[in-house]
């Protein structure tokens, strides 16, 4: 349990609160409270993607269920938010189906500008974007404003909150500040080391994004200059420590790590996800503990490339020229037409895998035992595909077909999922589930969100003594019991 939590932990369910008796001068008083109904707790888990977020939450206590939530599309429900924004006439629109071919001055992708703005801010060097100023990196100029990647981000991401508490508060039956609410975000969180972190920026956008979805500010047809000034308003309050936050940052890793440890089908073995976005891949390698009483998870080595789809779009420009919308032509292709264009993937291909290979060199160094990782010629981890590039078969097919150090896989690569029965909050706070809801296509790419709507996400690191053995990691003792892991499907 984090930090945030135990400071503000509510006293158990049915015992009366009673003050300590206060001895004055004259008399011995006693107060006595009246009971007071405890609060919710909620962790909302808010995965902010390069083309698109999604959100899962779980409530506190006994039985409650791991959740996904519904938008409210045009046409049908939505569990995937674009992340795009269009201005057009001083008013800035966002939604889980806009569309990049409606007009106006469009910006996607705009996640992947903090990284813009975080390099120009802090010195490093800048490199070319095809979204955001040339003159202002990391920045966008929307009519007379100027607005940066940290701002947008922040808008955004408190559309997305605000819907998603709205949605709960009708479902719970409860008043708005009568439910705790916890955001756990996941962020590339390893980039940019030449000069620093990206962190801050990621954690300032969560942190104000979700104070911004508190006072019911935000909508998806904002004025832009009522936007800027709800963000300077909430500004106004500093960003607390991360012990006190009501908003964590976690690398997409250790959400990926988490989210596979949370499936009922985990079994205990070694592991590699490799999951890739839009924006990034993110590869990780990790050991699962898991018996009838503990299921614990430590990961070797873990990695952030900025490599994914939007580059798949890019090196497919000549073959997609016709539209404006590159992502959305490309999703309309199939894997047999993309395969007739495998030469222009395979440069992004090389990227992904290289980057794959060098995050196992790294689990290697931690782990030197041959055993471990290759046994008669067979591999000894098991891989899984994340992400909308997982679909893509020419970019993945290396990835599924050559074991690294091996001739031959234990077990074929697969992609990973949340169940379909896993169930779904609609915006008018009626239950159903995924798969009811006919979204089981969108299933794969929720699993960010499963991970980080867990109370635990942190995972420590492994590593071994000089004899081998496994050391026993400082403040994780026990792993996750079942008990603490009682969200179910």
């Amino acid at each position: 349990m984090c930090a945030w939590f135990k400071k503000f932990a509510d006293r158990s369910i049915g015992k009366n609160e009673k003050r300590s008796e206060t001895i004055e001068r004259s008399a011995v008083v006693t107060r006595v409270t009246e009971p007071k109904a405890p609060r919710r707790r909620v962790t909302i888990g808010l995965d902010f993607g390069t083309s698109s977020s999604k959100c899962c939450y779980l409530e506190e206590g006994p039985g409650k269920r791991f959740t996904a939530v519904v938008f409210k599309g045009a046409d049908h429900p939505c569990l995937l938010y674009r992340t795009i924004a269009r201005h057009t006439g001083g008013v800035l629109q966002f939604g889980p189906d806009l569309d990049a071919g409606d007009g106006g001055e469009v910006v996607r992708s705009f996640k992947m500008c903090l990284l813009c703005q975080a390099r120009n801010e802090e010195g490093g060097e800048s490199l070319e974007c095809s979204r955001c100023s040339s003159k202002r990196p990391g920045h966008f100029h929307f009519g007379e404003l100027w607005m940066s990647a940290e701002d947008l981000s922040t808008l955004y991401l408190s559309v997305i909150l605000s819907e998603v508490l709205a949605s709960l508060h009708i479902f719970l039956g409860t008043e708005p500040g009568s439910v705790r609410v916890q955001v756990n975000a996941a962020a590339p969180l390893d980039q940019l080391k030449e000069f620093g972190s990206v962190e801050e920026y990621f954690k300032r956008s969560f942190f104000y994004a979700l104070r911004l979805a508190e006072s019911r500010a935000p909508r998806r047809e904002w004025a832009v200059q009522d936007a800027m000034d709800s963000l300077k308003r909430v500004r106004e309050e500093p960003v607390p420590e991360d012990s006190m936050s009501p908003s964590r940052v976690f690398p997409e890793t250790h959400a990926a790590i988490t989210a596979y440890a949370l499936l009922p089908q985990s079994e205990k073995g070694l592991y590699a996800i490799v999951d890739i976005g839009a924006g990034t891949t993110d590869v990780s390698f990790f050991w699962l503990q898991k018996d009838e009483a503990t299921t614990a998870a430590w990961y070797y080595a873990a990695g952030t490339e900025s490599v994914g789809m939007d580059d798949v779009d890019r090196a497919l420009v000549g073959v997609l020229s016709k539209t404006a919308d590159l992502r959305t032509a490309r999703e309309a292709l199939s894997n047999k037409q993309l395969s007739k264009h495998s030469d222009l993937i395979k440069p992004v291909e090389r990227r992904v895998y290289k980057h794959y290979a060098r995050v196992h060199k790294a689990a290697t160094v931690v782990d030197q035992r041959d055993r471990a990782w290759c046994k008669m010629g067979v591999c000894q981890f098991k891989l899984f595909l994340v992400g909308g590039g997982s679909r893509c078969r020419p970019l993945v097919q290396r990835l599924r077909k050559e074991p690294l150090l091996s001739i031959s896989w234990a077990s074929r690569p697969e992609e990973l999922s949340v169940p379909e029965k896993m169930a779904a909050l609609l915006p008018a706070g009626r239950v159903s589930t995924i798969r009811d809801l006919k979204l089981s296509s969108d299933a794969p790419l929720m699993l960010l969100a499963l991970g980080l709507s867990h109370r635990r996400v942190d995972i420590p690191k492994y590593a071994r003594d000089e004899t081998g053995v496994p050391k026993k990691v400082q403040g994780v003792k026990e792993g996750w019991t079942v008990e603490e892991m009682y969200g179910y499907f």
